[in-house]
C-alpha cells in the first residue's frame, strides 16, 4: 500500500531545486527505458507544460539542425516551465505530465529515482 504523505512530498519539490536539479531530471529520464518514446513526444511534453509556442518552434528547428541534442532541448524546456511557474512546477505536476503523454515508464524512474 501506498504511502498517503508520498503525494505530499512530491508536490513539495520544485524541478531545478535539489534533489531534483534540472541535470538530474535529465539524467533519470535520459536512463530510463522510456527515453526513445521522450524524446519522440518531447514536443507534446513541451505543450502539455505550456511552453509557448515561438519557443517549441525554436527547440523544434534546433533539434532538426543538430544544434540541440533532445536531453538539451530537454533542459531548456524545464527551465522554460519552471520560470513560468515558479514553485508550481513541482516533480509531482512533472510526473502527472509525463502519465498525460503516455511517458509512464519516465514518470516512474522519476518517481523512483528523484
Amino acid at each position: 500500500m501506498a504511502n498517503p504523505r508520498w503525494g505530499d512530498y512530491l508536490d513539495s519539490l520544485v524541478v531545478g531545486d535539489e534533489p531534483c536539479t534540472f541535470l538530474k531530471v535529465r539524467m533519470v529520464l535520459s536512463c530510463s527505458a522510456g527515453s526513445s518514446q521522450l524524446w519522440s513526444g518531447l514536443m507534446d511534453l513541451a505543450t502539455s507544460l505550456q511552453i509557448p509556442d515561438d519557443q517549441i518552434q525554436k527547440l523544434r528547428t534546433g533539434l532538426t539542425t543538430g544544434l540541440l541534442t533532445h536531453p538539451s532541448a530537454l533542459v531548456e524546456i524545464l527551465q522554460a516551465w519552471r520560470a513560468k511557474f515558479s514553485s508550481s512546477a513541482t516533480l509531482s505536476a512533472l510526473i502527472s505530465a509525463l502519465v498525460a503523454n503516455r511517458l509512464t515508464v519516465c514518470a516512474d524512474s522519476l518517481r523512483n529515482q528523484c
